[in-house]
């Protein structure tokens, strides 16, 4: 009888499991729009600070984020699409521009740098 080793058996399990590892796929900003600029609140959370917030992305290009912590306070702001995905300006804030990866049932937000910075959920 042949044993089979620790590391065949992840191999095995690995190559009948399905992928949990997808690719992410880019959003386009027409997507970006029919899916979050629709005036329904979703789920931010950071990947930096550990904060979560509940975003408001309305078609008229107004937005309004609110934390889910101590500090309910509601910041109001801008968005607007661009040719890469959207940019965002909150408060008194400077304008920021990033990308959208859907990554399984989440959408990942990276940085001009490539950085994921938050993941929402709707």
């Amino acid at each position: 009888m042949r044993l089979i080793t620790p590391a065949a058996s992840l191999l095995l399990a690995a190559a009948w499991a399905p992928s949990t590892f997808a690719a992410s796929t880019p959003v386009s900003p027409a997507e970006i729009k029919a899916t979050f600029g629709t005036g329904k609140p979703f789920t931010a959370n950071s990947t930096t600070g550990g904060a979560s917030f509940t975003f408001v992305l309305k078609p008229d290009g107004t937005a309004t984020q609110m934390s889910k912590g101590a500090n309910t306070a509601v910041i109001s702001g801008t968005w607007r699409v661009n040719d890469k995905g959207y940019c965002s300006k909150w408060g008194g804030n400077a304008e920021h521009c990033y990308t959208v990866e859907k990554n399984g049932t989440r959408y990942d937000i990276k940085d001009a740098a490539g950085h994921v910075i938050s993941r929402w959920t709707l």
